[in-house]
C-alpha cells in the first residue's frame, strides 16, 4: 500500500515537474535581460549608467542611483495615480508596494557577497531557477506523500462509521486500506486538470469527498463482515 501510494505520487508529481520545467525551459533569459536596464547590484548598493523608467498599465518601475532611497509616502503617492504594483529602486534600498502593501529591503542587508547584474541574469540564472525547483519539487513529493496518509486517515473516519451503519465487523487495517485505495480516483482527476494548460479546471472539495466517500461505502459494503459466528447451541447428555 505504502509503496503503490508512493508510485503513485511520484508519477503525479513526476508529470507536474516536466510541465513546469518544459515552460521555463521555452523562457529565453537573454531575451529578458535584454528588456532590463544596464545594473549591478553589489557591495550593498546599487549601480547604473542611466535611470530606467516602466509605466505600463497598473505597474510602474523606477530604478536610479541618483536617490539614496524611497519611502512608503513615495511609493504611496504613485499608488493613488491608480498603480497596483509600484517598484521604486535607489541607491541603497528597493521600495515595493502590491495592492496597497508596503514592503523594503536595504541592499546592505544582503551582505557584501551577494551581487546581481544583467549579465547574471542572462548567463546564470536559468540554472540556478532550475535548481531551486528540482529542490522544491523533492519537498512537494515528500509532502504529497504524507498528506495522502493525513488525509486517507482522515476518511478512515468516514469509513468507520460507514461499517457502524451496515452494522458491519471490519478491522481499520482493512478500512484504512480502503480509505487509500478510495483516493485514487480524485487524485488522479485532479493531477490531470493541472496538467491541462490555459484552462482553469478544478472539482470543488465537498464533491471530491462525497465521491471519494461513496467509492468507500461500494467497497465496505462487498468486505466480510469478521464479526464471529455463534457457536452452536448443544444439549448435553442429562437432556432427554
Amino acid at each position: 500500500m505504502i509503496g503503490f501510494v508512493t508510485l503513485l505520487v511520484f508519477v503525479a508529481t513526476l508529470l507536474s515537474f516536466v510541465s513546469t520545467t518544459a515552460a521555463f525551459a521555452s523562457i529565453n533569459m537573454e531575451k529578458v535581460a535584454k528588456e532590463l536596464p544596464e545594473f549591478a547590484l553589489e557591495n550593498g548598493r546599487l549601480y547604473m549608467e542611466e535611470d530606467f523608467l516602466f509605466d505600463e498599465g497598473n505597474v510602474f518601475v523606477y530604478m536610479t542611483e541618483d536617490i539614496d532611497s524611497f519611502s512608503y509616502d513615495d511609493a504611496d503617492e504613485i499608488a493613488d495615480e491608480g498603480y497596483q504594483d509600484v517598484m521604486l529602486v535607489g541607491r541603497d534600498r528597493i521600495s515595493l508596494m502590491q495592492n496597497g502593501e508596503y514592503q523594503q529591503l536595504d541592499f546592505s542587508d544582503l551582505g557584501d557577497s551577494f551581487a546581481l547584474s544583467r549579465e547574471w541574469i542572462a548567463t546564470k540564472m536559468a540554472p540556478f531557477i532550475m535548481v531551486i525547483i528540482i529542490v522544491l519539487y523533492i519537498v512537494f513529493f515528500l509532502w504529497r506523500i504524507l498528506w495522502y496518509f493525513l488525509c486517507a486517515a482522515v476518511y478512515l473516519l468516514f469509513a468507520m462509521l460507514i461499517a457502524s451503519v451496515m452494522n458491519k465487523r471490519v478491522p481499520a487495517e482493512a478500512l484504512f486500506r480502503t480509505a487509500v485505495y478510495a483516493k485514487v480516483l480524485m487524485f488522479v482527476v485532479v493531477t490531470f486538470l493541472d496538467l491541462i494548460p490555459l484552462i482553469d479546471l478544478s472539482v470543488p472539495f465537498l464533491l471530491r469527498v462525497v465521491i471519494t466517500t461513496v467509492f468507500m461505502g461500494f467497497a465496505i459494503a462487498k468486505l466480510p463482515d469478521n464479526r464471529p459466528t455463534p457457536a452452536p447451541m448443544t444439549m448435553g447428555q442429562g437432556w432427554r
